[in-house]
C-alpha cells in the first residue's frame, strides 16, 4: 500500500474479515483480536524511486472500544492510545539491538535514524531506506496500528503486515489445598 506524505495508513486486526467488491460501507468483520503486544511491517520501496532518499513516518498504536460496522467503521471509533515502548528495524535501515529510547541510531556507517515518542502511543521514524521491516512492542494490547507519512516529499510502499498476540490460559483451577 503506497502512503504519500500526510497520508496514513490504517490497519486493524480483526476476525472474521469478509472481503465483498464495493467501497468501504461494506465493511463487515466478527470483532477486533485481544492480546496483540507486537505488530509491524515493511518499508518496500520509497516513492519517488531513489536510492538515496529516506523517508520520515509517524506509528500509532490503538486499542479499540468497538467493532464499528461499514460506513461507522470511519468515523471516529472509540480508541485508547497504546505505549509503544520498543521497536526493532531490520533490513536496509537495520539496528542489531531493540531501540527503547529516543535518539538518533546509526544503521549504515555514516546513515542515521532518528526515534522519538517512545513511552507513548506515537512513535516518529525519520531516516529510514528501502526494504526496512519495523517491529513495534506496546505496554498494553492493542487491535489498530496507523502509519503517516510524516515527510514534506517522499512516500513509501508498505506491505507485509504482521503481528504476534498473548494468549493467556483462561483455565483455573486450586492446587495444594
Amino acid at each position: 500500500q503506497s502512503i504519500n506524505p500526510n497520508e496514513t495508513l490504517q490497519t486493524d486486526f480483526v476476525t472474521g474479515g469478509t472481503l465483498p467488491a464495493g467501497d468501504g460501507s461494506q465493511i463487515q468483520y466478527g470483532s477486533h483480536l485481544d492480546g496483540i503486544t507486537q505488530a509491524g511491517f515493511t518499508i518496500n520501496q520509497i516513492t519517488p524511486s531513489n536510492p538515496n532518499l529516506r523517508v520520515d513516518i509517524k506509528i500509532t498504536a490503538l486499542d479499540v472500544t468497538g467493532n464499528e460496522q461499514g460506513s461507522d467503521f470511519f468515523d471516529g471509533t472509540a480508541t485508547n492510545p497504546v505505549n509503544i515502548i520498543s521497536l526493532k528495524l531490520s533490513g536496509q535501515s537495520g539496528f542489531a539491538s531493540t531501540i527503547t529510547g529516543d535518539g538518533t541510531y546509526d544503521v549504515a556507517g555514516n546513515v542515521d535514524v532518528t526515534v522519538s515518542g517512545l513511552g507513548t502511543g506515537i512513535v516518529t521514524i525519520t531516516g529510514l531506506d528501502n526494504i526496512t521491516t519495523v517491529d513495534i512492542t506496546t505496554a498494553s494490547q492493542m487491535d489498530r496500528l496507523t502509519v503517516t507519512g510524516v515527510d514534506a516529499n517522499e512516500g513509501c510502499d508498505i506491505t507485509e503486515f504482521h503481528f504476534s498476540a498473548t494468549t493467556t490460559n483462561a483455565h483455573t483451577e486450586e492446587v495444594g489445598s
